[in-house]
């Protein structure tokens, strides 16, 4: 993540969404770390972040740890459940996935985006995720 791409991101946030960034897995090894980031990114401060899981103990035992916390919002969402994953996608500018293997778990994320009206970014590494959803979604 870099100052332009927040700047695109801060200018989409325009459009009302609730947070401007959300991370989705955010109890996760990755998500641990990508929020960590954020918290101490120069570039990510002022914009409205929310960090989102399965579980909502646990989220909040990720925020006890970052110097931010009290800025960040929560939503609970489980790849499981399409409902959950719409309602997070429509509150966010972008939802960045944490949650993998991406194979199995990351195509409800990206439908869930694309129905909730939010961009999509991943971290993934899997050729086969990335050319399955890309041929499926455009």
């Amino acid at each position: 993540i870099n100052a332009e791409y927040m700047g695109v991101c801060k200018a989409a946030s325009l459009h009302m969404k609730t947070y401007d960034i959300v991370v989705f897995g955010a109890t996760g090894f990755t998500g641990k770390y990508v929020a960590r980031l954020l918290d101490e990114l120069p570039a990510a401060q002022g914009y409205r972040i929310a960090l989102a899981g399965r579980s909502e103990e646990k989220v909040r035992a990720v925020l006890q740890g970052l110097h931010h916390a009290g800025d960040y919002g929560v939503i609970i969402a489980d790849v499981a459940s399409e409902p959950s994953l719409i309602a997070m996608a429509t509150q966010a500018v972008l939802v960045l996935n944490c949650v993998g293997p991406y194979r199995f778990f990351g195509e409800p994320v990206v439908k869930a985006c694309l129905e909730g009206g939010s961009h999509y970014l991943d971290i993934t590494g899997e050729p086969e995720f990335i050319e399955r959803m890309e041929f499926k979604y455009n």
